[in-house]
């Protein structure tokens, strides 16, 4: 039996990380260390995991210093810890089932298959922001040939790979926001299969207020702007979420601009009644109606932070 390591990284994640922390040492897979890395939070999360290398000995506890807000330098020092020939990457905001590693083990005895990733729910959801995500999210990862077929395309992040492909497929790069994903496109690129694992069901906690949303999705834009500054397609993507403000200050001048801005709202709006149509049953269907408001709610702040990254940008 392969030794897996579980590489969990925390920035104050005091709100979720007892409940992951229960899902991930009640693993049914019993060869397992879980390494522990504490991104230097300031926040009740350090006593918490403390307490539960304490208490089993198959935890090993690491703090490092706090350098930037991405994730992939502590997930970086985990792997460069951990001594299992499967790397398993938790995130500390979501729980897992107790099979979950169990389950997506398995693929990885296919030496063609490069990486597998389970079922993905929203944890929880509260508010209209997360409720929405769990209307999107939630039916794309039950539809099994629209994951496979994303997998065969590296767009979507696998968390369980063994550790040799890890870092032949050069791993996550320090510096880079979203590795997780761009390291499935490598993957796929070196001719490596991506496994599906229905079966092994996590779920992720989800923004939940406005301030929260803001925040992270500018963070996320200001991150990504390294890897994304020659996308066109991004590019174009950020200035059309910019336009409300431009056409809001011309419509005072010529109403003209006022029907445009109508228009870049029902645009949005469309989607979110084509959501609405194949979502019957859903639980959450009517808030596929509110899809303008989370769109903007997400890609403004992405757009005002990835252009705000670019300033301070260096190669």
């Amino acid at each position: 039996m392969d030794k897996v390591s579980v590489i969990l990284a925390f920035y104050n994640e005091e709100l979720t990380i007892d409940a992951c922390l229960n899902s991930l040492v009640n693993q049914t897979y019993k060869n397992k260390e879980l390494v522990l890395v504490d991104d230097s939070s300031e926040d009740k999360s350090t006593s918490i995991a403390k307490d539960f290398e304490k208490r089993y000995d198959f935890i090993k506890y690491v703090r490092i210093e706090h350098r930037d807000e991405l994730q992939e330098w502590p997930r970086i020092q985990g792997a460069k810890s951990s001594t299992g020939t499967i790397l398993f990457m938790a995130e500390a905001d979501a729980k897992y089932s107790a099979d979950y590693i169990e389950l997506c083990v398995k693929h990885l005895s296919d030496k063609k298959v490069g990486g597998v990733v389970g079922k993905l729910n929203v944890w929880e959801p509260k508010t209209f922001i997360s409720k929405y995500k769990a209307l999107t999210i939630n039916p794309r990862f039950e539809d099994i040939a629209n994951m496979n077929s994303e997998l065969a395309k590296g767009n979507i992040a696998v968390w369980v790979f063994r550790k040799d492909v890890f870092y032949g497929c050069d791993g996550y790069r320090d510096g880079y926001y979203g590795e997780e994903r761009n390291l499935s496109k490598r993957m796929t690129d070196k001719g490596y299969k991506l496994a599906y694992e229905p079966n092994a069901k996590w779920w992720h906690r989800w923004r939940e207020n406005i301030g929260e949303t803001i925040e992270s999705y500018f963070h996320f834009g200001r991150k990504m702007y390294a890897l994304n500054k020659d996308n066109k397609h991004q590019i174009l993507k950020n200035i059309y979420f910019l336009l409300p403000f431009p056409l809001l200050v011309l419509s005072l001048f010529n109403s003209l601009f006022l029907v445009l801005l109508f228009l870049h709202f029902a645009v949005l709006e469309k989607s979110g009644l084509e959501l609405y149509k194949k979502s019957k049953g859903n639980e959450f269907r009517n808030y596929a109606l509110l899809s303008p408001i989370v769109s903007y709610l997400q890609n403004i702040p992405f757009a005002v932070g990835f252009f705000y990254g670019g300033l301070s940008f260096r190669e």
